[in-house]
């Protein structure tokens, strides 16, 4: 149903945006509006499913402004928040009526943990600011699809929902907690309305254009180089004496300057990476390089013989910015990233490699040959609205099915599968629709991050 009103509405775009959006009817009091916080490693992925659902022409997406308040330290115009703003198709996935005017405001500074405390707790945190005294009175950019405003400011205001890369429970162990919630705890089981399961994310270890071309050297390959889980996880750890460099990958220039390209704690992403690189919580004292206990280092990334460097990013995009940096002082640097974020794109300057040999993709991921991928959750907050919870919890029903991943742009595909119990993947592996052997996963951890993968298909 929704594809036919996308075809039609495709069509459309050419009479332009005459209905989109705009702050005032943004802002209206019967314009739906819905807050939610949590993972930027999805910003992409979460966003698409919503504004599929959008009629053409009517999308405006208002994005936090770089170097305004909304934006410090974000590289890109929406890196930190974003509103969309666009009226409902015919059929869609929220069993809205048709014509339903909603705002949909996201927000991926912090990560996934803003995306499970704040929610458990009722706490107000910021939220993009839309009005002509943050945003302006007309839109920066317009396409095909949208218009894009930037807004500098920010309001306070308590999610109605969240979204987390892995489970809620993995952000109240110490390395995991974001900052602002270092003090707090809530019980798993009863914090929230409801906890949804959404879909497979598939992350990838990137490192800088440099290193990657130093390992394709040192690896007699013109393809996809590979790192060694062991050396991945000894490079980005507390007592690693830095002065070896890069020499465990056996490259050239080992001296250089060491980059750990990281999220802060209270990130799914790097929650993530804890637990694949360093079997964290399990492992208590594996000593996760923060930037907080590196003894020495420099104060940016960069090519200093000798130094090691943690950048701390609030956002994926400030972990792409740091490769970027690192690339561009023609450094060595390592990171974390999910698959949803395209190397390919426009300014960027890094690659993902193979991990133990493994081919990082959706394709290999969902086969159970990549195990770098983990089972992300939507969180309702109790005090939400009745009918708001019902949005978010349509929501996650919908967010798993193979036919709305499908619609996602090529780059959010890439890092996204359908869990084996997703409603629409009730076929043997490898059968069904196209969709359906595209997108529908056979492994899986069952709701437990912690759980080694099980093949169920």
């Amino acid at each position: 149903m929704k594809l036919r009103h996308l075809t039609l509405a495709a069509l459309a775009v050419v009479a332009g945006q005459a209905h989109a959006l705009d702050i005032a009817t943004t802002n209206a009091a019967g314009t739906f509006k819905v807050y939610v916080s949590g993972a930027s490693a999805t910003k992409a992925i979460i966003g698409g499913l919503f504004t599929q659902n959008c009629q053409a022409g009517t999308l405006d997406v208002y994005r936090s402004k770089t170097g305004a308040t909304a934006g410090q330290g974000d590289s890109a115009a929406g890196d930190s928040y974003n509103v969309y703003s666009c009226t409902m198709i015919a059929g869609n996935d929220f069993n809205l009526a048709t014509g339903t005017n909603v705002a949909f405001h996201k927000r991926d500074r912090g990560g996934s943990g803003y995306g499970v405390f704040p929610v458990a707790l009722n706490r107000a945190i910021d939220f993009l600011e839309v009005s002509t005294g943050s945003c302006g009175t007309s839109p920066v950019a317009t396409t095909a699809t949208q218009r894009n405003w930037d807004c500098g400011n920010v309001i306070q205001r308590a999610p109605d929902g969240g979204t987390s890369d892995v489970e809620p429970a993995l952000f109240l162990f110490e390395n995991n907690k974001p900052a602002d919630f270092v003090a707090d705890t809530f019980n798993a089981g009863s914090a929230f309305q409801v906890v949804r399961p959404l879909f497979q994310t598939v992350i990838g270890l990137a490192v800088s254009n440099p290193l990657y071309a130093a390992l394709q050297t040192a690896q007699g390959t013109t393809g996809q180089p590979s790192i060694p889980s062991t050396i991945a996880s000894a490079l980005t750890r507390a007592g690693y004496d830095y002065s070896l460099g890069w020499s465990a990958l056996g490259v050239a220039n080992a001296d250089n300057q060491l980059n750990v390209c990281r999220r802060e704690n209270g990130s799914g992403t790097q929650a993530a990476a804890n637990l694949f690189f360093h079997q964290y919580p399990s492992n208590s004292g594996a000593g996760i390089s923060a930037a907080s206990n590196i003894d020495s280092s420099v104060g940016a990334v960069g090519n200093t013989a000798g130094e090691y460097f943690v950048g701390e990013g609030t956002s994926s995009g400030q972990v792409r910015s740091c490769l970027n940096n690192a690339s561009a002082a023609g450094a060595y640097a390592i990171g974390h990233i999910s698959l949803e974020n395209d190397p390919n794109a426009s300014g960027q300057s890094w690659k993902f490699v193979r991990i133990d040999g493994a081919i990082p993709s959706r394709d290999e991921a969902k086969a159970g040959r990549y195990g770098y991928w983990v089972e992300s959750t939507l969180q309702v907050n109790k005090a939400a609205a009745t009918n708001v919870r019902n949005f978010l919890t349509r929501f996650a029903d919908q967010a798993g099915l193979p036919n709305n991943l499908a619609l996602l742009s090529t780059a959010a595909r890439n890092g996204v599968m359908a869990t084996p119990t997703s409603a629409g993947c009730n076929v043997a592996f490898g059968t069904g629709t196209a969709n359906q052997q595209t997108f529908c996963s056979r492994v899986s951890r069952e709701g437990n991050n912690q759980n080694l993968p099980v093949i169920l298909k």
